[in-house]
């Protein structure tokens, strides 16, 4: 490779990589002076089993927080639902898709499930879903998404409304095992 094309791949990778210190520190001032007033409360476990406990308003702004106890919750798994890999398409719904009921280990068929327009949403996600559930909590329906995206592990946690997808928040490699949702909605709609 000549010296100019050297160069040039430098400054494109130095561009770059001066971009998004920009726009991380766009979005840590932005939060600095966060209100919290309408928020929700997410708990986590990390790929080392540790728990963590976040805040998180309507900006997208979160921050670690005191132990808390989450709201009471039904939890869905999604079961063989989506193969981006096997059929080279993007999340597309398998003919087998289960939804697996958490509380009493019951599988249902997406066909006879009232979760399937939240499972058609979860797949017009744009990145290869390696593992989805959908946690329910007062009636509100929150799907959380693992996504493949090569270099870390996102789990994207979302508010489902008016059949749409609204992304709350991603952690890396911290799936979202407990909801308090404070005065972030209310009755199931964004206040």
């Amino acid at each position: 490779m000549s010296k100019k094309v050297t160069y040039i791949f430098i400054g494109i990778i130095a561009i770059l990589f001066i971009q998004w210190i920009i726009s991380l520190l766009a979005h840590n001032n932005m939060c600095l002076d966060a209100n919290y007033d309408s928020s929700i409360n997410i708990i986590t476990r990390s790929y080392d089993a540790k728990i963590n406990y976040y805040e998180i308003n309507h900006s997208k702004c979160d921050r670690k927080i005191d132990k808390f106890q989450s709201d009471s919750m039904q939890k869905f798994t999604l079961l063989n639902c989506y193969d981006s890999f096997k059929n080279r398409i993007l999340n597309e719904i398998q003919d087998e898709c289960m939804i697996l009921d958490e509380s009493n280990k019951e599988k249902i068929k997406l066909e006879d499930s009232n979760l399937k327009d939240i499972v058609y949403e979860i797949s017009k996600i744009d990145h290869d879903i390696v593992d989805a559930k959908i946690i329910k909590v007062n009636n509100v329906y929150y799907p959380v998404v693992s996504l493949n995206v090569n270099l870390w592990n996102p789990y994207e946690i979302y508010y489902y409304e008016n059949n749409s997808l609204i992304k709350i928040a991603t952690f890396d490699d911290e799936d979202v095992i407990g909801i308090k949702e404070n005065t972030f909605f209310n009755n199931g709609r964004e206040s």
